[in-house]
């Protein structure tokens, strides 16, 4: 009988180690789950956080390529410009380099000079 009761304090003892264990088990458990939560929470936080930076991420390349889109355009138009402006600099030199200029500024030359005594001097 003495064993019998030694067997069943074992036993009792063993199931009390046990429901500790159960116990701790749970409140693991229960960490693990608010754990899993918060992550789930997070991921979707930063689920909403990819989603708005691929947003973002379109609008800026759609910009980028309009800001391009305008520098080609002003090069386009300064490789005009340049040209224009390079033609006005020939039109102007061939002016001054014909005859008819040239006789123009002879026969102005002395008009000019009184009009240059009879304006006042800038200074």
């Amino acid at each position: 009988m003495l064993r019998i009761l030694l067997v069943v304090a074992k036993a009792e003892n063993d199931n009390i180690a046990l429901q500790n264990q159960i116990i701790q088990i749970k409140a693991a458990n229960d960490i693990l789950q608010k754990t899993v939560v918060k992550t789930q929470e997070e991921n979707s936080v930063l689920a909403e956080n990819v989603a708005e930076v691929k947003k973002d991420n379109v609008g800026l390349r759609r910009y980028i390529s309009e800001i391009n889109e305008n520098i080609r355009q002003l090069k386009e138009k300064s490789v005009t410009l340049t040209a224009e402006r390079d033609s006005a600099k020939e039109d102007v030199q061939a002016i001054k380099t014909s005859i008819s200029y040239k006789v123009g500024r002879v026969i102005t030359y002395f008009p000019r000079k009184i009009r240059d005594l009879l304006k006042p001097k800038k200074k």
